[in-house]
């Protein structure tokens, strides 16, 4: 590489490249362009979230412009949607935060829940889906500083992923009581976190930047 003039440099990078992705043939199935979802949007506007109800029938997607969102739902089939909530105003002088809101659907996909922040406050909303949109919304603990995922554990009770003490842990929060219960609590980052349900088995999947982990039953 140092007795290499540029366009050499060139080939040699572009050979390395084209002969690192042609050892990946036929490892993947092709992308099948009549599946892709036309989310009509014309104006690119950055979609932040993106959720399938559990049986694939309905979708959830968040619009996010600059700080201006909006929630959207789709049903499937039909191609049918409607805008369950709008909120914010655009910023263009600050970054843009793209974590909230957070959504999760309910395991009977008639329910989702959102988590969202309105003048530095953590909001937790329960939406039913219907004929009629309806919800219920409670102010998280200020102890949240702030909620990067979340899932279902029950119907008033959740998994998070979230800042209490500085960094980011898992957190059992439990709607009814209005109480966050820490299950991590290190210096390591626990994020993306997910229920799993395996009939009598249940756990959580997250990632961690954590070097090792030692199991927990």
């Amino acid at each position: 590489m140092l007795n290499s003039n540029y366009k050499q440099l060139q080939r040699d990078w572009s050979e390395y490249w084209f002969s690192h992705y042609d050892s990946e043939n036929d490892l993947f199935d092709a992308t099948n362009l009549n599946k892709e979802v036309d989310l009509k949007n014309k104006s690119y506007v950055p979609v932040s979230h993106l959720s399938y109800s559990p049986d694939g029938s309905q979708l959830l997607y968040v619009y996010n412009q600059q700080g201006k969102y909006r929630i959207m739902h789709r049903e499937m089939e039909s191609g049918d949607e409607k805008t369950i909530m709008k909120y914010g105003h655009r910023n263009a002088l600050q970054q843009t935060d793209y974590s909230y809101p957070s959504i999760v659907w309910h395991s009977s996909g008639n329910e989702f829940s959102m988590v969202h922040e309105h003048r530095d406050l953590r909001y937790l909303r329960k939406y039913k889906l219907g004929d009629k949109v309806t919800y219920e919304e409670q102010l998280l603990p200020e102890a949240i500083r702030r909620v990067y995922s979340i899932d279902y554990i029950s119907d008033t009770e959740y998994i998070m992923s979230a800042n209490m003490v500085g960094y980011s842990d898992l957190i059992h929060y439990d709607f009814i009581l209005r109480e966050p219960t820490q299950l991590t609590n290190d210096m390591h980052d626990d994020l993306s976190v997910q229920l799993i349900d395996r009939g009598q088995d249940r756990g959580v999947l997250f990632t961690s930047n954590r070097p090792k982990w030692i199991g927990r039953t």
